[in-house]
C-alpha cells in the first residue's frame, strides 16, 4: 500500500497508522492469493476469498492515500473507504485475514476517534498487517 504513505511532514504516529492501514489491505490480497484450493474468479468463500477483489481494494487505497497530504485528509480517506470494509474481509483468504482484520480495525479505530492518532503500539500494528497485505496482492 505505498499510496497510503503519509508525507514526512506528518507525525511518525500518523505514518505509522497509514501503513497499518497498507498493511491491512495488503493482508486481504495475501489471505486472498493463499487459498488452498483453484477457484472460479467471481469465487468467494470464507476460506478461499477473493483474491483479485481483496488485491484491487488494496490497489485502490494506496492510490488513494498518495493524495492525502494531512492527517485530516487521510482520516476523510480512511472514511471513504469505510463501506468496503466488510467486503474487504470477507474477500480475505484465512492466511491472510487476520492481517485484513487487524487493518481494518486500526482504521475503524480511526475513524471511531476522528483521529489518525491511535497509539504506537496499534499503529505498528497496522503497519505491519498492511505492509503483509501489500506483500501478498505483489504490490511493492
Amino acid at each position: 500500500m505505498r499510496g497510503a504513505r503519509i508525507p514526512k511532514r506528518l507525525s511518525r504516529r500518523t505514518s505509522l497508522i497509514a501503513v497499518a492501514i497498507s498493511l491491512l489491505a495488503l493482508a486481504v490480497l495475501v489471505a486472498a492469493c493463499a487459498g488452498g484450493h483453484p477457484t472460479s474468479p467471481n469465487t468467494s468463500s470464507a476460506n478461499q476469498g477473493n483474491k483479485a477483489a481483496l488485491c484491487k481494494f488494496d490497489a485502490n487505497f494506496n492510490k488513494a492515500g498518495t493524495s492525502a497530504s494531512s492527517p485530516a485528509q487521510y482520516l476523510q480517506l480512511v472514511k471513504s473507504f469505510e463501506p468496503r470494509f466488510d467486503q474487504a474481509i470477507a474477500n480475505a483468504p484465512q492466511a491472510i485475514r487476520p492481517d485484513v482484520e487487524t487493518l481494518i480495525s486500526g482504521l475503524r479505530q480511526m475513524i471511531q476517534a476522528n483521529s489518525t492518532s491511535v497509539g504506537a503500539a496499534t499503529a505498528h500494528k497496522i503497519d505491519q498487517a498492511g505492509n503483509n497485505l501489500d506483500a501478498y496482492c505483489g504490490i511493492t
